[in-house]
């Protein structure tokens, strides 16, 4: 009889027969809209969450940008006030401006008031008494001298006690009348005495060029304002004209109030400003407040494209899924159709699948990539796979049928056999190591495992199949392994630095406490003294007693952050000095490595003994050298007075003035911190002061230029430019103001790549055509030569407008 064919049926038989399916339901019309409706609603919510929390975090992104650019701005007219304030304060502090403050010279003090405009800082300076009269300003105005301005801001912010202050804004009484603020400091002489005010008035458009340099955004609204709110700079609002009050400046009282940065206006009264957000920034020291206003409406169009595109992604994956779904519904009939006709295909291929699993098998056992062998009760080999055939170099047809006890090499086989024969009674292998012998002689070792055959019927063992696994290269590779641990293992014992493995402990709040040793090497107890089997499971400080706590924290930190230090600390409890290298191994677990210092830092000690007693002898000479000159000086000066002749008189003089340049660089030597080099700039600064006072005759005024700021000369190189501009000065001092009124002299220094570059400059009467300054007739040109030589440089000489001279020194500098 044949067997009966399973019935197929068709589409229509199967939509009727899965009808009662509990998951039929989700393919109903009815149940794909209501589907749809509840999507949308979910979408609906999904899409303006999503776009409030992009505007959130604009928000949130836009008022932190804010905030950094109100410090910066903070900071950026903060330092500008503080120059001001130091050039002003440098000012009222020089002797020479005090003396004619006090003596009331306006004409004195109008040469310090106009070389202090010459400041870019600086715009309008005035000075009042310490009752607030003005009477004196530069650039002159005659309308305020005289005038009472005790009433105004900055004399009452000044006089309350006599500090730096800067006032709120005002409208000046002079110069085409802008806003500005004043800058004012106390003018005290040498007994602590009050003596007036030096200010300036500073009209605030300096405030437009300081700000206008931060990148702004076009929507980003700035503004400043005094301690009192009124306006001083607004990038928006129209305060030029007049004093101007801030609109919003309660809110800004009260965030300074509650010392916020930001605050948020919800007031109705202001809603016509469209401001939603202020933020808040005092420039300390000063009074004056940064403003930025921000709108919502600034915020919202920031993030206007990117909420469209969110709402049309969001409509779109909606109609993506409902098509989806409606192609779902489509398919689900022809799927389940699919379905039956494959499971009638299997029914009809059931009876062939005996035939196809063991060949399955066989293929599986064949290509296996380990290694797999077949024997039985009386251990011959029945089966023999590829990978068995590469391990053993044996074909299968070469060992079938044959004892088991040929793969083994001759002088293990008993050993190999007493496993095998373990498998007869059923007992199986659970990673036994055998070795294998391969044709060529060659031996591996294999990592086996096996599994006994029984009958079904009789339970009697009919076969043994083993599967190994080659790990001859793994033994190798232990082996080399066990070797590296022995050679750092002696390492370890024979280094010469102390080592120590230690374990670091904590308190609940995690600050360390103290550090437990789990190893150290034999050279730890060398350098310390500590046995290993003393200390070993105990604490440093049970130890070590008295142990720092720098060690603890240093171990911690590193422990912590897992960057490796060295240190170096004195041990009291061991009495010694270590420099000690820290790493960390594991959370909780850092290595030291460590030698002793001792002798080291003996012998630093020593050498820092050594060199103060050199730089203290070095002081000495310096000071003897200066003292010495200052000797010379005198007994020339003395020698000066027995002679009548007036020309040698001058030369008496002359020598007095190159004698005292010298003795100044070795006492500027003497004060300075370094004695390898001076700052030539404060000594051409005081050389000049001291001439100007030897030689400044009836009423000449010389106004003195000096730029050598930082210029730092050794003194084989100072002594020579000191006799230098001493001879350029005095000669200009002597013949080149012959006439009374006022001159100039500029004197700029500075180093360049090669050496050092002076000019010296005045407005006087110059040279006659006919002298040539490289062949002079007097001594001073011609010492100024022969010195120009000296420091391997070069001069030149100027003319035009008076005299000047220009040096290039290519002597080393520092």
């Amino acid at each position: 009889m044949t067997a009966k064919q399973p019935e197929l049926r068709s589409p229509v038989d199967f939509d009727h027969s899965y009808n009662g399916h509990s998951s039929d339901w989700i393919f109903e019309r009815f149940s794909i809209v209501f589907i749809s409706f509840i999507l949308f609603i979910i979408f609906l919510g999904s899409t303006f969450s999503l776009c409030w929390q992009r505007l959130e975090t604009r928000r949130d992104h836009v008022l932190a940008s804010d905030k950094m650019t109100a410090n910066l701005l903070a900071d950026l007219l903060l330092e500008h006030n503080k120059a001001t304030i130091g050039i002003l304060q440098s000012y009222a502090q020089r002797l020479l401006f005090i003396k004619s403050v006090k003596n009331r010279d306006l004409e004195g003090v109008l040469r310090h008031l106009s070389n202090l405009k010459s400041n870019s800082d600086v715009d309008l300076t005035f000075i009042s008494d310490k009752l607030g009269v003005v009477w004196a300003n530069f650039p002159l105005f005659q309308e305020t001298l005289g005038k009472d301005l005790s009433d105004r801001d900055w004399y009452k912010g000044i006089s309350s006690n006599w500090k730096p202050y800067i006032s709120k804004v005002f409208q000046l009484v002079v110069a085409n009348k802008p806003l500005a603020t004043a800058i004012c400091v106390p003018i005290i002489d040498e007994d602590e005495s009050i003596l007036g005010v030096l200010g300036t008035s500073q009209r605030l458009g300096f405030l437009s060029n300081a700000i206008e340099r931060v990148p702004l955004s076009p929507s980003t609204t700035v503004n400043v304002a005094d301690r009192s709110g009124n306006f001083l700079y607004s990038n928006k609002f129209p305060y030029k004209g007049k004093v101007s009050g801030y609109p919003l400046f309660p809110f800004v009282e009260k965030a300074l109030n509650e010392k916020s940065q930001q605050v948020e206006i919800n007031d109705s009264q202001y809603e016509q400003r469209k401001i939603n957000y202020l933020t808040v920034v005092p420039i300390r020291e000063i009074g004056w407040i940064i403003i930025i206003e921000r709108s919502f409406q600034d915020i919202f169009s920031l993030e206007q494209s990117r909420i469209i595109e969110i709402c049309l992604t969001s409509f779109l994956l909606f109609l993506l899924i409902i098509c989806f779904l409606v192609y779902l519904r489509k398919t689900y009939m022809f799927q389940k159709t699919k379905e039956l006709l494959i499971a009638e295909t299997r029914l009809r291929n059931l009876e062939n699948s005996d035939l196809e699993t063991k060949d399955y098998l066989e293929k599986l056992i064949r290509y296996a990539n380990a290694p797999i062998i077949v024997w039985d009760p009386q251990f011959r080999i029945t089966r023999f796979n590829q990978a068995f055939e590469h391990l053993t170099g044996f074909k299968e047809d070469e060992v079938r049928e044959k004892q088991i006890g040929l793969l083994f090499p001759e002088n293990l086989r008993e050993g190999c056999l007493d496993f095998v024969r373990q498998t007869t009674g059923g007992q199986g292998w659970e990673s036994i190591e055998i070795p294998i012998l391969h044709k060529d002689g060659l031996i591996s070792t294999v990592l086996w495992n096996s599994a006994t055959i029984f009958n079904t019927n009789t339970k009697e063992v009919i076969a043994t199949i083993a599967q190994g696994q080659d790990i001859t290269v793994r033994k190798k590779a232990e082996a080399a392994l066990k070797t590296s641990e022995d050679k750092y293992r002696s390492l370890f014992t024979s280094m010469i630095s102390g080592f120590a493995l230690l374990e670091m402990m904590y308190d609940g709040s995690d600050k360390p406490i103290d550090c437990r040793y789990i190893e150290v090497n034999p050279a730890h107890g060398k350098l310390t003294g500590l046995k290993k089997e003393a200390i070993i499971g105990r604490t440093a400080r049970e130890s070590i007693p008295g142990l720092e706590e720098f060690w603890i924290e240093k171990y911690s930190k590193v422990d912590k952050t897992g960057v490796p230090d060295y240190l170096e600390n004195y041990v009291s409890g061991l009495k010694k000095w270590f420099g000690v290298y820290v790493y960390s191994t594991a959370p909780g677990f850092v290595v030291i490595m460590f030698e002793d210092i001792t002798n080291r830092k003996e012998s630093e000690k020593q050498i820092k003994a050594s060199l103060l007693e050199k730089e203290t002898l070095l002081k000495e000479i310096h000071h003897r050298v200066k003292n010495n000159m200052q000797v010379i000086s005198s007994l020339l000066s003395l020698q000066s007075l027995y002679v009548e002749d007036e020309k040698v008189k001058e030369i008496f003089r002359e020598c007095q003035g190159r004698i005292m340049a010298m003795a100044f660089v070795h006492s500027l030597l003497y004060k300075s911190k370094s004695l390898a080099e001076i700052n030539f700039g404060e000594y051409v600064k005081e050389l000049a002061d001291q001439l100007i006072r030897s030689y400044q005759i009836g009423s000449l005024q010389i106004n003195l230029i000096i730029q050598a700021e930082n210029v730092m000369l050794s003194i084989e190189t100072a002594i020579p430019f000191a006799l230098i501009i001493n001879e350029l000065l005095t000669n200009a001092l002597k013949y080149a103001f012959p006439e009374a009124g006022n001159g100039e002299i500029k004197i700029e220094m500075g180093q360049t790549e090669n050496g050092v570059k002076l000019l010296f400059e005045d407005n006087g009467v110059g040279f006659s055509k006919e002298v040539d300054f490289q062949k002079p007739e007097t001594f001073g040109l011609y010492l100024v030569n022969l010195l120009v030589k000296q420091l391997n440089g070069s001069i030149e000489q100027f003319k035009s407008n008076g005299t000047k001279y220009v040096i290039n020194s290519h002597s080393i500098t520092t």
